[in-house]
């Protein structure tokens, strides 16, 4: 599908083009919205289909896209779509609410132990590492804590977060301990972890980096690296869709964490639709493997 592009100076001054063409697809566009929720909602998208109704103009909906693949502010929104600022932000928080009312249980509900089995079986046959997950091995977010500040450490995020007191509390539905494969030693299913958080039963750290560690501990380190690598990979693939994520969110905190996670669940919704981009994935690889180019594209602000 095309990008489409509005500016409404610009339409009026081709009205008839306009109608033979950009209103068209337009059109084509809400179309495609509605079978889509049709197709996967089983008709239960009244809401949605009344907020695209509720102007009669096929535009109003793709307010909520063109924010978050652009980063555009609210007012240069409005001066392209011809509205009130304040009306572009109740158009994108009611776009937000629908969405994972509608989607959520679908694509991103709360984790089972049957889905913990399957995603520690991908990342011990993709990745040799078993009894792992908080993503899954296909760039899939499982479970999202949104809110933290960015000046705060990634241990610190983590221990103030619902899902460290899920873990903490035993309410998250992680597995019983499983024998490691080709071993009767019985293992956790575990989170993993950099060297900035602290080793749990439920969370794996790697052994300190120096120049002394055994072949043993190096093959671990550098398993638990390239497995833990799924979630760099999933941000990245993120960050890559959705602009709005490279600069600054200039709205009220509260309507930002519900953007944030309808960006997530949107996230999820085109993997199991799509699939991944291979491409993007071996770019994002590159980038992770480039300190210098991490360190350059990186700012404290954006801190996961």
């Amino acid at each position: 599908m095309e990008p489409v592009c509005f500016n409404w100076h610009i339409l009026k001054a081709n009205k008839r083009l306009n109608e033979r063409y950009d209103f068209k697809k337009l059109n084509k566009i809400t179309r495609n919205i509605e079978l889509f929720m049709n197709d996967h909602c089983n008709g239960e998208c009244k809401e949605l289909l009344k907020l695209i109704e509720k102007t009669r103009d096929p535009s109003y909906i793709l307010e909520y896209p063109k924010f978050l693949s652009t980063g555009m502010s609210y007012r240069s929104l409005a001066f392209s779509f011809r509205m009130a600022h304040n009306t572009i932000g109740e158009i994108i928080y009611d776009t937000c609410n629908i969405i994972r009312k509608l989607f959520a249980n679908i694509h991103m509900p709360f984790p089972t132990t049957d889905m913990f089995y399957k995603i520690a079986q991908d990342f011990e046959m993709l990745w040799n590492f078993p009894n792992c997950g908080i993503c899954d091995a296909k760039y899939k977010f499982i479970a999202i804590d949104v809110g933290a500040y960015g000046r705060q450490s990634d241990s610190g995020v983590f221990t103030v977060c619902n899902i460290y007191e899920h873990l903490k509390g035993n309410t998250f539905n992680l597995p019983p301990k499983k024998t490691l494969p080709h071993s009767t030693f019985l293992m956790p299913f575990v989170l993993l972890g950099d060297q900035g958080y602290p080793l749990k039963e439920y969370l794996m750290r790697p052994y300190p980096f120096d120049n002394n560690l055994d072949k043993t501990k190096a093959i671990f380190n550098y398993r638990l690296s390239r497995a833990r690598r799924m979630i760099e990979c999933t941000f990245g693939i993120l960050v890559s869709k959705w602009r709005c994520l490279k600069t600054e969110i200039q709205i009220d905190p509260k309507h930002v964490d519900t953007i944030l996670k309808t960006i997530c669940l949107i996230h999820n919704i085109i993997i199991d639709q799509e699939g991944v981009d291979e491409t993007l994935i071996s770019k994002i690889n590159q980038n992770l493997t480039n300190p210098d180019l991490v360190h350059n594209n990186t700012s404290r602000r954006n801190n996961r």
